[in-house]
């Protein structure tokens, strides 16, 4: 529509409205703010915390201990349980904190036209039909149509991830275009930078486009991988605990056995069961990985999500300040019919000028020398330093062109008379200096804009007149730097009289041309061989970005990324979902790029099972973050918002700590099921010394607080320790496991074998020691804990267990310091009535460490065959695989 079309509609007027009219928009469409779609009380959260199966049986383990007397059992098991119920609650609790950050960012104070005068107001009693008055500086509080400006830049990082200004205009759309190309439209939330404006507002509070993200972000999140595969495993543990509880409770009874003597049974099964340390391991196995994380610039804010990140089979990225730098830098210079390639990164004004591979020195070329003289005083923006690091204050494309001049030590003396700013319709900007005593008008803009102007050219340091092939010349030049995806400048100048008024029509005519400049936002140097070794790993990458197609494609070229091809956000729009998810089988490349359109297309790439992660840095990019599998946000670039929705904080915005990251959660993944097959192995052993002895009438092998002190402290510890296992050879090297698949393959009949094991060496030792059930209780509390010592070792490694065996220095003192607490137990006078232990002599320990290591020679059999068979398995398949 046009302006005047636009405010009919919405019963305005260029004055604004009046004081009646504005209540009672007010009291229709409500405050223009950010309101809370759904809220979940403080007292649901921690509540839900008790609803996983495995923190359930191990109340019900607690509640039943209670009843029949155990006070200890119980009180120990609830520790647990309340503890992670605390920390469960502490990270659910931020996702409240990421639309405090979004309310943060909302301007306070507005102004506009109201009763025919200019007003203050508070931002939210802004309304549908406000006209807005803008000027450089300005906060917008409303989404809103322009229907004036004049030189009107806007900053719309928050909402398109894209660092340079927009330049607006009040002009009619030509056809239908997505937000980032909306040309005469203001959001809210986004910041006049240059210029000023008038608009009236069409959107306010939940209706904006801001608000349609505070509204994505406060989605429900998900279950990580690791806790849908904690849940399946602890219904697994749940459905075996029951089934034998209730079949051993049943047939106790039957017999005439005492109700109260079955209850302490079935409890005794239960807590042999359940592994009750498995909760509180997993936690501190992950806060461990997270410190490690963060020694690698992985600021880890969401535990399970470590370990997702090793299940990770896609990273969807953003290009600006991930894959690139966010630092526009000047590539290519062409002056006097030559090309002069500028090297260096970013805002660091070191590099070198090359023409025809050979170093120049810019300043011994007048011609190039005039160009960068231009470049330095049509600028408005400043180079500074700190802390060794270079960064620029005002617009990024000036920052680039005062890093261009600095490379060449151009710094000339000068005062400025006057500033004709830049404008779409001219496209262009002016400075008037003196220079050396001349008065000087220095111009930049779009090259055919500058071209426009100029009625002569500077070739060899001489000026003549402009040609016609001179012009065609310049666009051919034009259209090769463009095709580069390079964002080109024109530069040109004219000397001025004392006489000449400062006026666009005085000043911009009858112009030199002098060349064209062609800047890009890089690449980041470490970025190529990051992607190189996600390649190696199977992990996909895509690129997701609010910058224009050519540009994406050329940076996506220029890291072998994506086979040259690429999607917009309005073909996205117009895809059915089935359509969408054709074109992200083939398709790496996604530009212009709504947030709405980002969120659309994770959603879909998880409907196709892929375990996504998502980089972010922008307010548009907090809903897809929240919505991936792993959020991954920028610390150094990011808002708030992005920081508080994301799982994962990335402290030097760099795309290969990502990578780092990856490696970092398959080590952890790999590592839990090392200590989950090691703590079920010990599980599966009680589960059938109880049975069996119950089975036999024979008293209980191991008594309650046994089972407990095994599963918590002496397994605790050799279980923890496997948790800071080094990453194994060639962990990056292999395709990301499916996260689908049970966490229990591989685990189960290691666990069934060496329990086994376990159990008949335990048992048989039980059989001998009997009558005296203290002494026989204490040998099996013994000989269960030393097979545990031994069988650590063997479950941390599908080798033979000597190979590497001390690697782990944290494994040999956990061991030793379990041994040492189980000679505390056994021997110590005070402990022994509460854990039902006596003392045991130096045979019996000999007895217990040889069969101990007969029993773990056994496990390291069949861990041999069962490696030769996979092995051959293998070779069927392939007979060019060792």
């Amino acid at each position: 529509m046009s302006a005047s079309s636009a405010i009919g509609l919405l019963g305005s007027r260029p004055k604004g409205l009046t004081s009646d009219e504005v209540s009672s928009r007010l009291e229709k469409y409500g405050a223009n703010e950010l309101k809370k779609v759904s809220k979940e009380t403080h007292w649901r959260m921690v509540l839900r915390q008790f609803s996983n199966f495995l923190i359930l049986l191990l109340i019900a383990s607690a509640v039943i201990s209670i009843l029949i007397g155990d006070v200890v059992d119980a009180t120990m098991i609830l520790i647990i349980v309340v503890l992670n119920a605390i920390f469960g609650f502490a990270q659910e609790y931020r996702a409240e904190k990421a639309l405090e950050a979004l309310k943060k960012m909302a301007t306070p104070h507005a102004k506009v036209m109201r009763n025919n005068e200019v007003m203050e107001v508070l931002s939210t009693t802004v309304v549908p039909g406000d006209v807005l008055v803008l000027e450089t500086g300005d906060k917008v509080a409303a989404d809103a149509r322009i229907i004036s400006s004049s030189s009107l830049k806007i900053d719309e990082s928050m909402l398109t991830g894209e660092s340079v200004p927009i330049s607006k205009h009040h002009l009619k759309m030509d056809k239908r275009v997505g937000v980032a190309e909306m040309g005469n439209m203001m959001f809210s939330g986004t910041n006049v930078v240059h210029g000023r404006a008038m608009a009236v507002v069409v959107a306010t509070g939940m209706e904006t486009e801001f608000g349609k993200i505070a509204a994505m972000v406060q989605e429900k999140p998900e279950q990580t991988p690791l806790q849908a595969r904690m849940g399946h495993l602890g219904k697994v543990l749940g459905a075996i605990v029951i089934g034998v509880c209730v079949i051993v409770f049943g047939l106790g009874t039957m017999e005439g056995q005492p109700v109260l003597e079955m209850f302490e049974t079935s409890v005794s099964l239960a807590i042999s069961a359940v592994p009750e340390g498995l909760p509180a391991i997993i936690t501190l196995t992950l806060a461990l990985g997270v410190q490690r994380m963060a020694k690698r610039n992985a600021i880890v804010r969401k535990l399970s999500s470590v370990e997702t990140l090793g299940s990770v089979n896609i990273i969807c990225s953003d290009k600006t300040g991930t894959l690139t730098k966010n630092e526009m830098t000047v590539r290519e210079v062409w002056t006097n019919n030559k090309s002069i390639e500028v090297t260096g990164e970013g805002y660091e004004p070191y590099g070198q000028f090359i023409e025809n591979k050979d170093i120049m020195v810019p300043t011994a070329d007048p011609q190039l020398q005039r160009l960068l003289e231009i470049a330095y005083l049509c600028n408005n923006s400043n180079l500074v330093e700190h802390e060794r690091t270079h960064s620029i204050i005002g617009d990024p494309t000036e920052g680039s062109l005062v890093v261009l001049s600095k490379k060449a030590e151009i710094a000339p003396d000068y005062r400025r008379l006057g500033e004709l700013f830049f404008d779409s319709e001219r496209k262009m900007m002016t400075t008037i200096n003196v220079v050396d005593g001349d008065i000087i008008a220095l111009s930049k803009g779009a090259p055919d804009s500058i071209v426009d102007k100029c009625t002569k050219i500077m070739v060899n340091g001489r000026v003549r007149k402009l040609t016609k092939n001179d012009v065609d010349r310049i666009k051919n030049v034009n259209n090769r730097m463009a095709s580069k995806a390079l964002r080109v400048l024109g530069f040109s100048y004219r000397q001025l009289s004392s006489r000449t008024k400062f006026t666009v029509k005085k000043v911009e005519k009858k112009m030199v041309f002098v060349g064209l400049v062609g800047m890009i936002d890089p690449p980041r140097p470490e970025v190529k061989g990051a992607l190189a070794l996600c390649k190696k790993a199977k992990v996909r990458v895509i690129m997701i970005t609010g910058d224009q197609q050519n540009t994406a494609l050329a940076i996506a070229d220029e890291l072998n990324l994506g086979n040259g091809k690429a999607i917009s956000g309005g073909e996205v729009e117009d895809m059915s979902n089935d359509e969408l998810k054709v074109a992200l089988g083939k398709i790496d490349i996604y530009t212009r790029v709504s947030p709405s359109h980002k969120l659309r297309i994770v959603k879909n790439l998880k409907g196709m099972g892929y375990i996504t992660a998502v980089t972010g840095d922008g307010v548009n990019d907090a809903p897809a973050l929240k919505k991936a599998d792993v959020g991954i946000a920028m610390g150094i670039n990011g808002t708030d918002v992005s920081k508080e929705s994301a799982e994962i904080v990335l402290a030097d915005d760099n795309f290969a700590t990502i990578v780092s990251a990856i490696e970092e959660g398959r080590t952890i993944f790999n590592n839990i099921k090392k200590f989950l097959r090691y703590m079920l192995s010990a599980n599966f052993d009680e589960i059938l010394l109880v049975t069996t002895a119950f089975m036999f009438k024979l008293p209980l092998p191991l008594l309650p607080v046994q089972i407990l002190w095994l599963n918590l402290v002496t397994d605790g510890l050799p279980a923890l320790a496997l948790g800071v296992e080094p990453p194994e050879k060639g962990t990056m090297e292999k395709a990301p496991r499916n996260p689908k698949k049970s966490m229990l393959k591989g685990v189960l009949l290691f666990a069934v074998v060496a329990g086994f094991f376990d159990f008949i060496t335990a048992f048989v030792v039980f059989i001998d020691s009997l009558p005296n059930v203290a002494y026989a209780q204490t040998m099996v509390f013994t000989i269960s804990m030393v097979f545990e010592m031994f069988l650590v070792f063997s479950a941390r490694t599908d080798e033979p267990l000597f190979k590497g065996m001390f690697s782990n220095r944290y494994l040999v003192l956990a061991v030793v310091v379990s041994m040492f607490l189980q000679f505390a137990v056994v021997y110590t006078p005070f402990l022994q009535p509460f854990f039902g232990t006596v003392p045991l002599g130096l045979s019996d320990w000999l007895l217990i460490f040889g069969l101990c290591a007969g029993a773990t020679f056994a496990i390291e059999v069949f861990k041999a065959i069962r490696g030769y068979h996979a092995s051959a398995q293998l070779r069927a398949r392939d007979p060019y695989q060792q």
